[in-house]
């Protein structure tokens, strides 16, 4: 049953090394231009769900072997980091400087931001919780279901807020620094002016 879900593991692990490699032209530099890149999305979320799978093997981890949940606590907050760290470095300035020109957009797209740290961070202490549960070989069940809740709703929020305003900015027409924020009785709506 592990053989199978570390199998599984291994195999995100594989196509998200795979969707993280990069041509030359594409390291980060500090003369980089911020660009639109429409493999990233896809890339982001495939470690999403590496994440996902990784956690699913730590939840099955902390009733058989507390100590190697511990050590995959850490790796699950290592990937998350490296997961934000990307967002950070390629997604983000471009959406930032596509909305430059519309302070409301600007505004809206700040909270956005404000709301994904949040949740992450919260997802980061579940996992903090999660790793102590397990090294202390407490009762670890409260403590993985919290961190799954955490997990689900921040990727969710970033697949369907963040990463979908990226698309959409993405594949408009070519850079014109303005985007206008529309808001309807029932949502809130980016759309080129």
């Amino acid at each position: 049953m592990f053989d199978a879900a570390r199998d599984e593991i291994g195999t995100a692990r594989g196509s998200v090394e795979r969707w993280n490699m990069m041509p030359s032209d594409f390291a980060f530099t500090w003369s980089t231009e911020v660009r639109f890149d429409p493999a990233l999305i896809k890339r982001l979320v495939a470690r999403h769900a590496a994440l996902g799978c990784h956690f699913t093997v730590l939840a099955q981890q902390l009733k058989i072997k507390p100590e190697a949940a511990w050590c995959m606590a850490h790796d699950c907050a290592r990937q998350l980091h490296e997961l934000r760290r990307d967002e950070a470095l390629w997604l983000y300035p471009f959406v930032a400087r596509e909305l430059a020109g519309d302070p409301i957009a600007s505004r809206r797209f700040a909270q956005l931001r404000l709301v994904l740290n949040g949740l992450a961070r919260r997802l980061l202490r579940r996992i903090e919780q999660l790793a102590r549960a397990a090294r202390l070989e407490a009762k670890t069940g409260l403590a993985a279901e919290s961190a799954a809740i955490a997990m689900a709703q921040y990727r969710q929020r970033n697949e369907t807020e963040l990463y979908t305003l990226y698309g959409f900015i993405g594949t408009r027409a070519p850079t014109t620094g303005v985007l206008q924020f529309k808001q309807t009785r029932q949502h809130r709506v980016y759309a080129p002016k």
